[in-house]
């Protein structure tokens, strides 16, 4: 599998389109002497003449040749069989699928593989092109060379924009060499070069790409000038170049490979100099103390030997204000984001979190057995808690999966956990535990199932370091206790068969399940992790689940399963109170935990909703709120809504994205991310975008609490396009 980034672009639709059109000379037209093709040819003419002296066929009046998907229609055809040669004159015409070719007069050497057209127009319905030249030649096996060539996406005869090449080659080697070519607006040029260089074959070339232009009153006017560099046929690196009036000198490398669907890296990197001091960014209090700012992240999937998987994610900054900084334009927070969840479905944390996690892991799945081993390295940018952050360096985790035991209806499972918990200052600590397992499932007179699950868990502390406050934890410490559960559920289920093979579930299932854990002393221990911790756990916990499917034909013994609806609601009651966090940050017992429930909604593919809510029956009242909704409508307009609430922690925020497709040509975007705890609006962004059929022309506004950025983009359709910024 081979990497793609566009290839360096200062002029390329003519280069990529000439080379189709030569295609269609070099290929459709050789084919007319071509005898021992398996069908066929069709020709018609008012009059076909064969000389037998010179052995030439002629062809005259409205002359039609067909084969396949190749038709050419011309006045005149004349095939010379003892010299090879075709010539077609008057009216010549040729369709190739949906792409036609037409000119004046046509030849082709069929020895020397060259050959010429006259008066040439091609267009190339795919991507609406037009090209015209005064002549258009086949030098050699793979050389062409066109004169006076005209090229556009625009409709003839009056055309928005266009380029013009008085002499254009292309070489042996798929490059495109022009001289004297000139951009024109509405037939007044605005841009000349006397020479220019383009690589138009498949494979990548190194060069420079379309440069990006930027300005906001932060970080003043910049343009970014990347620089491609293609090591191989799976590898690449593009460096960046990024001045900005009022911050410095702005670099950035990203590396990139692709060795296989299951094998592939990108990784990026930028560096600045900042020449503008911190004057508390944000508001948030603090000030940073570093000139040099730089953001380093990155993703890896690697396939490994004996059926091992390894996973990297990189994501290291100098400083917690880096992200919100610079969060657009090629190499922003937002691009970045956008590429690793696009090539490994995988995200980088929020840009305001100050604690930036990198991980690596390790997996391998058998039929019996899990087997995973992980690190993760905290990059916490808090002021001052950065030596006591916990780092998991590392965790081995095994499970091997329910197997029956013999012939009973008895099933064991078994647990393996090592980890070791390490921070500069503070205790550290190796934890192993090993927790085996038995199941026994029991169906109780096919009214309900039941599942008793009996565990031991002995874990091993191995603590060292210093506390920094209260007691230092014993050296090495063991716990053991047990662990048992009762699972008892029954599922209600009615079909609904409706006219051809749709099929329509209704399913019901009420769930109870009890577990009892014993208390053990923990204050002997380093308190890390929820694993450290070892209250007694007395609970039983209520659920409900239920849910509307639909089971689709698709034909040939394959099915489509979709939930219309699915809504669930779940409650614990603990026998002794526990304590619960409260909008009074204190810790009250409770017997009855919040009441949760969940409700997703997806009556067609276009259209998805789902809410979840939690309730406290002790004064509080609704705790959480979460609502995600997502929207394609009339001429893929799309709206997307998230909402969180947080009545515990104060959260209280809105993120809504809107594009609306108001005709064919124009669009409005709309985004807005809003803090209503704190009555103000942290980022809100505004596009209007107007697009005809070979052009568009697109303006955007990003504001925020520290900084605006105007920004227009121009983009010649099937081309490129050139603009002011580059913020989503």
């Amino acid at each position: 599998m081979s990497l793609y980034r566009p290839a360096p672009n200062p002029c390329p639709a003519f280069v990529l389109l000439l080379t189709l059109l030569l295609f269609l000379l070099a290929n459709a037209l050789p084919c007319l002497a071509t005898n021992n093709a398996k069908q066929p040819w069709d020709i018609k003419a008012d009059r076909i003449i064969f000389f037998h002296q010179s052995k030439v066929f002629m062809a005259q009046g409205r002359v039609q040749i067909i084969k396949d998907r190749l038709r050419v229609y011309a006045d005149h055809v004349l095939y010379d069989s003892v010299g090879e040669k075709i010539e077609a004159w008057g009216n010549v015409v040729i369709h190739m699928d949906q792409d036609m070719l037409k000119g004046s007069k046509g030849e082709i050497d069929l020895k020397t593989s060259t050959g010429r057209m006259d008066s040439a127009f091609l267009y190339l319905k795919r991507n609406n092109i037009h090209l015209m030249a005064k002549r258009l030649e086949k030098v050699g096996p793979e050389e062409y060379h066109a004169t006076d060539a005209t090229i556009s996406t625009c409709p003839l005869p009056k055309q928005a924009w266009k380029f013009k090449c008085k002499d254009l080659s292309l070489t042996v080697n798929g490059e495109a060499k022009a001289r004297n070519s000139t951009f024109e607006i509405r037939d007044v040029p605005v841009f000349f070069t006397p020479w220019l260089y383009v690589p138009i074959n498949r494979y990548r070339k190194t060069g420079f790409l379309i440069p990006e232009y930027t300005s906001s009153k932060r970080n003043g006017v910049g343009i970014n000038i990347p620089f491609f560099l293609a090591l191989n046929d799976s590898m690449d690196l593009t460096f960046y170049q990024h001045p900005m009036f009022s911050r410095g000198w702005m670099e950035g490398i990203e590396y990139r490979h692709v060795f296989s669907p299951t094998d592939k890296a990108v990784i990026r990197y930028n560096f600045l100099n900042d020449k503008k001091d911190d004057s508390d960014f944000n508001g948030d209090g603090q000030t940073r103390g570093n000139d040099f700012r730089w953001w380093i992240r990155g993703k890896l999937n690697q396939q490994l030997p004996m059926d091992f998987t390894a996973k990297l994610d990189v994501d290291l900054m100098s400083d917690m204000d880096y992200l919100q900084e610079f969060d657009s334009g090629f190499m922003g927070f937002d691009a970045s984001n956008d590429v690793f969840k696009k090539y490994f479905h995988r995200s980088l944390a929020d840009d305001a979190d100050e604690i930036r996690p990198s991980t690596a892991q390790i997996t391998r799945e058998s039929e019996d057995t899990f087997l995973a081993l992980h690190g993760r390295y905290n990059d916490n940018h808090y002021f001052g808690e950065r030596a006591y952050t916990v780092q998991t360096l590392p965790s081995v985790f095994l499970h091997a999966f329910k197997t029956r035991l013999l012939h009973t209806p008895v099933y064991y499972e078994m647990n393996f956990d090592y980890t070791d918990y390490w921070r500069e200052q503070g205790t550290k600590e190796h934890r192993i535990k090993l927790a085996p397992g038995l199941s026994m499932p029991a169906n109780l007179f096919n009214w309900a199932d039941l599942v008793f699950t009996g565990n031991i868990e002995d874990t091993i502390y191995v603590a060292y370091g210093e506390e920094t406050t209260g007691d230092r934890p014993k050296d090495t410490a063991s716990k053991f206790r047990y662990r048992l559960q009762a699972d008892l559920s029954k599922t209600f289920g009615r079909e609904y068969k409706f006219s051809g093979h749709s099929l329509w579930r209704h399913s019901l299932i009420p769930r109870i399940q009890y577990l009892y854990t014993p208390h053990k002393k923990d204050d002997d221990i380093p308190q890390i992790d929820r694993e450290d911790y070892y209250d007694k756990i007395n609970r039983l916990r209520f659920s409900l689940l239920t849910f509307l499917s639909n089971k689709g034909d698709l034909g040939h013994g394959h099915f489509s399963y979709s939930d219309l609806i699915r809504l669930k609601l779940q409650q614990d009651y603990n026998f002794k109170e526990v304590p619960t966090l409260s909008i009074t940050h204190d810790l009250p017992k409770r017997h009855l935990s919040d009441l949760y429930g969940e409700i997703e909604i997806r009556p067609f593919v276009d259209f998805y909703m789902r809410y979840d809510t939690t309730y406290n029956f002790y004064g509080d009242g609704f705790r959480t709120h979460n609502v995600r909704w997502h929207y394609k409508g009339y001429r893929g307009s799309t709206l997307d809504l998230d909402y969180r609430y947080h009545k515990v922690t104060a959260v209280n925020e809105l993120n809504f994205d809107l594009k609306a497709v108001l005709t064919r040509a124009w669009s409005f975007m709309f985004h807005i991310k809003q803090n209503f705890k704190e009555n103000r609006q942290i980022e809100s962004r505004y596009a209007l975008r107007y697009q005809s059929s070979c052009w568009a022309i697109e303006g955007k506004i990003k504001t925020d609490s520290d900084d605006t950025a105007f920004l227009v983009n121009v983009e010649l359709l099937g081309i490129g396009g050139w603009g002011t910024g580059g913020f989503k």
